[in-house]
């Protein structure tokens, strides 16, 4: 992989993969394409998520929604080197959230 094609996929993930202290689960996302898309993916839709609650919402709670994110990193992070780990988690978090901002979409508030 050249120099420029690595830059790339340094711009992609959702925090910064030239940080010295990166867990493996997240150096795996920095050089994984794939893996960098969905982190993009999950991070966009949690953060239209927080930015689209407007309390009281009767199925879903902000500080529920961050709890539960908190929670589903932990997990990531635990995942270390394993790719099909991370590819597991984050494709279940993308169906959660994408699941959570359609009852968002279709609730009153």
């Amino acid at each position: 992989m050249d120099g420029a094609t690595l830059s790339l996929l340094f711009l992609v993930a959702s925090f910064d993969c030239q940080a010295e202290d990166l867990k493996p689960a997240k150096q795996m996302v920095c050089h994984n394409n794939s893996l960098s898309k969905m982190d993009e993916q999950v991070m966009g839709l949690y953060d239209n998520l927080a930015r689209s609650w407007k309390p009281p919402s009767v199925n879903f709670g902000k500080e529920m929604l961050q709890r539960e994110h908190k929670s589903w990193l932990i997990f990531r992070d635990n995942c270390g080197y394993d790719v099909i780990c991370l590819e597991r988690l984050y494709r279940g978090r993308l169906t959660t959230l994408r699941y959570m901002m359609k009852r968002l979409d279709d609730e009153p508030l």
